[in-house]
């Protein structure tokens, strides 16, 4: 099985230890590098060779669009997931524009960060990482559609 190859790039050490060991405990991921400035995330990606960044763009408090451009210009076929505590609708619209696959506030549920993180390689590679289907749930089981 191919595992789903992650760079973490975030200036908070914590943060990225903290993501690292949730996202270890997937079989089918693996985190392949880690970031904190442009200098390593241009290392990374030369040598890496990861399927998806996992990005905070907020370096020192201020936001780092330059950063995300590297990673398009650099590593164009990568996926750009952003995990950020700070992000107002337009920036989170330049975000998307630019080709950001998903911007996610931090505060996410770890488990759903996987789900994002999965989801985003399947979008992006099915053949390698293709989804399993999985049953919508029905809000009220009484209530059923009509045949």
């Amino acid at each position: 099985m191919t595992t789903l190859r992650i760079l973490l790039v975030d200036d908070h050490p914590n943060i990225r230890t903290f993501l690292a060991s949730r996202i270890s405990r997937e079989t089918d991921m693996d985190v392949v590098c880690q970031a904190s400035i442009e200098t390593e995330l241009a290392k990374c990606l030369r040598h890496a060779s990861p399927h998806v960044v996992l990005i905070d763009p907020y370096i020192k408090g201020e936001l780092s669009f330059a950063m995300v451009e590297s990673i398009i210009k650099r590593a164009p076929d990568v996926v750009i997931v952003v995990l950020t505590s700070v992000a107002d609708t337009w920036q989170r619209m330049e975000m998307e524009r630019m080709g950001v696959y998903a911007v996610l506030n931090k505060e996410i549920a770890s488990h759903l960060l996987v789900e994002k993180l999965r989801e985003a390689g399947s979008a992006f590679f099915p053949t390698l990482f293709p989804l399993e289907a999985k049953p919508i749930p029905i809000s009220n089981p009484k209530i059923l559609p009509a045949s």
